[in-house]
């Protein structure tokens, strides 16, 4: 799930006890309309290492140790079957900044490596890292919603604390339609094509989705290369 585009503050009656729900459920509608292109930058830790070394062995580290106890518990936790590799593949993508690589139990001088890609770690002297050893990783990753973005979410949190409080002023399309002519009243039901490609009915911020999301795709597209070294994510 990404995080908030934005917050109850952003809405125009932030004290509602709708307000949390409706921020809650228009970031997350249009983090899905927009092909999960904008999760926001997030804080992650992750470790490093070779298949099959038991953590304790790595790098000279303490058993009971801050760091140790951390490692076992608060990293995500990434096991590769080689023993060196040249380029560590990060799980969070576009890495933005590089907050600290603890390797064999040292904390390395940001001289001493650099991101390429946007996602792979390397070390600046061009040689592998080792496995065995393992490394952590503290960094910060992701894409934050553009501004106008934050502004459709906005509206559209609006519109689910009026739809909760004042049904009549809000503007989400219902299904249900009643028209009167000559004296005949009519019940129809709207076939609300718009939802089948991934519109809300309301135009500002339909105007944002397509922009964002022009191809109506599920999810951001990814690539796979069978030479980058496979590595299997453990919490």
């Amino acid at each position: 799930m990404a995080i908030r585009w934005i917050t109850e503050a952003d809405t125009h009656s932030p004290a509602d006890p709708a307000a949390t729900y409706a921020v809650e459920a228009a970031c997350w509608i249009l983090y899905k309309l927009t092909a999960e292109k904008y999760p926001g930058i997030t804080d992650r830790t992750e470790y490093y290492g070779q298949e099959n070394s038991c953590v304790s062995c790595l790098g000279g580290l303490i058993e009971g140790s801050e760091y140790f106890q951390s490692l076992l518990s608060d990293h995500a936790h990434i096991w590769y079957t080689s023993v060196e590799i040249r380029k560590i593949r990060l799980r969070g993508y576009p890495v933005r900044t590089v907050d600290s690589v603890t390797y064999g139990g040292t904390v390395l001088d940001p001289s001493q490596y650099r991101i390429e890609n946007g996602k792979y770690l390397v070390r600046t002297d061009r040689s592998c890292w080792n496995m065995t050893t393992g490394l952590a990783i503290t960094y910060t990753a992701g894409v934050n919603a553009p501004e106008a973005g934050r502004q459709a979410a906005i509206r559209l949190a609006n519109e689910f604390i009026l739809a909760n409080t004042s049904p009549t002023e809000c503007s989400l399309p219902e299904r249900v339609t009643n028209i009167s002519r000559q004296g005949v009243d009519y019940t129809l039901l709207d076939s609300q094509d718009f939802l089948q490609n991934g519109r809300t009915g309301i135009y500002e911020i339909d105007l944002f989705i397509i922009a964002a999301n022009p191809g109506q795709a599920r999810k951001k597209p990814r690539v796979f290369s069978p030479d980058i070294p496979a590595g299997a994510t453990r919490l």
